[in-house]
């Protein structure tokens, strides 16, 4: 009862001592009191709203570097895309079609590739497909949002190729566990272990001069007149995200009109 009775008394008094005097007067009394008796409250609620403002400051941050990381890693992307545009072949002078792949068809070394790009975006049947290594392979199905390449790997797969060094003709094929090889060869032609070859003016998919592989190791065949070189392609296809596709025809109006001469 006493302690309640001095508690009603504490605030009576507090309250004439605001009333007393002018609005000045009674604001700085004010001022006072949150600055000595007031001041833990007063404090502890300041605290609570700059950490509010830290709070909503730092959700702010957190939204900032999200949106520049994303931007970062959108720009990586387009840095490790634009990478395989560093190509030096002179026969890029001519359109290409940058391009995703996003899937696999097919089993183990007879898979094709599912490429990103199709008609709307200008691939057309037959169009040679590179990497900043080397060949890939060509478009073989096209669709109107996507493209299936076939990989040099695949044993469908057939290619005139010729030696850098000596221009040697041969063709370029693969058997169902990937293997490539050259054949066609004639025994003692002139071709050596790490001989570089690049695709030939006889093919009807490439143009001249595009790096195919190197020699790894030569043997006879099983008919005894023709030679076959085991290659190792500069191109890793398991190893590829990206590749470029090459908007190539080879004009081929001297069969029509080879065939009218006849």
């Amino acid at each position: 009862m006493l302690k309640q009775n001095w508690l009603f008394i504490f605030f009576v008094i507090c309250s004439i001592f605001f009333l007393v005097g002018g609005s000045a007067s009674r604001a700085n009394k004010a001022n006072i009191i949150s600055k000595t008796l007031f001041y833990p409250f007063v404090h502890s609620l300041n605290n609570y709203y700059e950490f509010l403002e830290l709070k909503e400051n730092n959700q702010e941050l957190v939204k900032e570097l999200a949106i520049m990381q994303i931007k970062n890693v959108k720009l990586h992307n387009k840095l490790d895309a634009y990478a395989n545009l560093e190509i030096e072949y002179d026969v890029l002078n001519s359109k290409f079609i940058l391009a995703n792949i996003i899937a696999y068809t097919g089993n183990f070394q007879e898979k094709t590739l599912v490429l990103d790009k199709g008609k709307k975006q200008g691939v057309k049947l037959d169009y040679p497909v590179i990497s900043s290594n080397g060949i890939v392979g060509k478009i073989n199905l096209v669709a109107d949002n996507y493209s299936i390449c076939l990989p040099l790997d695949n044993s469908n797969f057939k290619l005139s190729v010729m030696l850098k060094r000596n221009s040697l003709q041969g063709l370029l094929t693969s058997d169902i566990y990937g293997n490539i090889a050259m054949t066609m060869i004639r025994q003692g032609s002139d071709i050596v272990v790490g001989d570089t070859l690049i695709t030939s003016d006889l093919s009807t998919v490439f143009p001249r001069g595009y790096d195919v592989g190197v020699v790894k190791s030569i043997q006879i065949d099983s008919d005894g007149i023709n030679m076959k070189a085991n290659i190792k392609p500069f191109t890793v296809i398991d190893q590829l995200d990206q590749i470029v596709i090459i908007e190539y025809k080879k004009d081929m109006s001297y069969e029509t009109e080879i065939n009218q001469n006849r």
